[in-house]
């Protein structure tokens, strides 16, 4: 038996301090999202037309790393869907992580694949693309929502074309309407826009600030009690890790020290994550 069949062997047989270490995931929306119930239903009361079949206004949001707002953006569309879906109401939404889909062409086809449209791997003009997003939306839906998480980024790398050419795409519509949420933690953003694309978003604003330590604790320890076995974390470990990330406010790098505080406690053959762990995770 090989050194490394060895090494695998012990990792199955020895324990671990994880129920379940997707909670502790940034993929992961709980279905409650503590202090930021102010937000979701901002978010909620320029949304809520759709349940009715109106059009929304456009939605900025803007807040430092880590303040939740992708997360409340996403659970507010996602509740939107099931609410619309039980009352008949024609709703989608596209979500479209900037930092990933950076041009203006593979963001238009990230929306028009969420739409359900195949584009040909070798590429189309981007007027036939729109031309095929018109045709699906008049088809298919009567209210549909564009998220642009990052969305500072597709327009530093490629300009705010595509912005505009959504904001006037209702006037192409005659069943169905369009609107945007853009996300950023870049609050010059508005400043890198065009006049015409200030003039036709007509937006409104959702600001997010920081968390403090107490707020920071609160999201870990709903956190621990999913991801974590009962008794295998201690207070101690939350609470150091909610001090570590409070100095920025960032929930995202909490909800990371935990788990990589779990995985260390783990390769140590720790039956239970301690704030050593977490110094160590922060290391």
């Amino acid at each position: 038996m090989s050194i490394l069949d060895k090494f695998f062997d012990r990792i199955l047989k020895q324990g671990t301090v994880f129920r379940d270490k997707r909670y502790l995931s940034i993929d992961y929306i709980p279905g409650e999202l503590p202090h930021r119930e102010k937000e979701i239903l901002r978010l909620a009361s320029i949304l809520g037309g759709i349940i009715k079949g109106s059009k929304p206004s456009n939605i900025f949001e803007y807040g430092p790393v880590g303040t939740g707002k992708t997360a409340v953006t996403k659970l507010v569309v996602r509740k939107l869907l099931e609410k619309t879906s039980q009352l008949g109401v024609r709703f989608g939404y596209s979500y479209v992580n900037c930092r990933f889909y950076r041009s203006n062409y593979r963001a238009l086809i990230k929306i028009a694949e969420d739409l359900g449209l195949r584009v040909p791997k070798t590429g189309l003009p981007t007027d036939v693309i729109f031309s095929m997003i018109i045709k699906k939306l008049e088809n298919d839906y009567a209210l549909f929502t564009i998220v642009l998480d990052e969305i500072d980024w597709l327009v530093k790398f490629s300009g705010d074309d595509i912005i505009y050419q959504f904001t006037r795409l209702n006037g192409d519509l005659e069943r169905a309407q369009v609107s945007i949420i853009g996300i950023t933690n870049d609050v010059k953003f508005r400043e890198y826009l065009d006049a015409r694309v200030l003039s036709s978003l007509s937006e409104e604003t959702v600001i997010f600030q920081p968390y403090n330590q107490e707020q920071l604790y609160d999201i870990l320890l709903q956190r621990a009690r999913l991801a974590f076995y009962d008794g295998c974390i201690m207070d101690e470990a939350i609470r150091y890790a909610a001090a570590i990330a409070a100095r920025d406010g960032d929930a995202r790098r909490a909800i990371d020290l935990l788990r990589i505080a779990g995985e260390i406690a783990d390769r140590e053959c720790s039956s239970i994550v301690a704030p050593e762990h977490v110094k160590k995770a922060c290391d």
